[in-house]
């Protein structure tokens, strides 16, 4: 994204913001986006060799309008298990999410536990498709109604534990299926 972005005041949806591994001075980041008071939906994509700047992350904390996130790694995984290298720069990045976010969209999430990762606190869906989600933390009171979790083959849950983490669910999981150790 071309530098300037954030003069825009009026953009109210952003898809396919890239962070990339470029040094320029000329590209936008996310503290730029900040600055925009009527940015409802932001779509970032960070790219499979992308290392983020210190504290980008933590930019989204300042998003007043964002209403719905979506988020998607290009990190690729060797068929071994081993994860590339900006897994670990990922793991060990500060991520704050939109202090309004009611919709929440992870593709290829990188990283074995959502816990770790960030808190999101009134988050009503939640979609989690692909990557190397293993488990979404330990009795959390999630405001989620809406649970879709689709092709995690490393996910594994039960029905019985995620009903108790997540009571506010009004829709049924039926793409759960697509998730081979959710036990039933």
């Amino acid at each position: 994204m071309p530098k300037g972005i954030g003069r825009l005041t009026r953009l109210e949806v952003l898809k396919g913001f890239v962070i990339a591994n470029f040094k320029s001075k000329d590209l936008c980041h996310l503290n730029e986006l900040s600055k925009l008071p009527q940015l409802r939906k932001l779509s970032v994509i960070i790219g499979k060799t992308a290392v983020p700047a210190v504290g980008e992350f933590k930019k989204l904390g300042e998003f007043q309008s964002i209403k719905a996130l979506t988020i998607a790694w290009g990190v690729q995984f060797s068929t071994a298990g081993d994860k590339s290298t900006n897994t670990s720069a990922i793991a060990n990045m500060e991520f704050v999410l939109p202090p309004h976010l009611e919709k929440l969209d992870l593709r290829g999430f990188p990283l074995p536990d959502f816990q770790k990762w960030a808190h999101p606190k009134h988050v009503k869906k939640l979609y989690i498709r692909g990557g190397n989600l293993r488990t979404l933390g330990e009795d959390q009171d999630w405001e989620v109604e809406v649970l879709r979790l689709r092709f995690l083959k490393d996910f594994n849950y039960d029905h019985d534990r995620l009903q108790h983490s997540f009571k506010k669910l009004t829709s049924d999981l039926t793409l759960i299926h697509e998730c081979p150790n959710f036990n039933t």
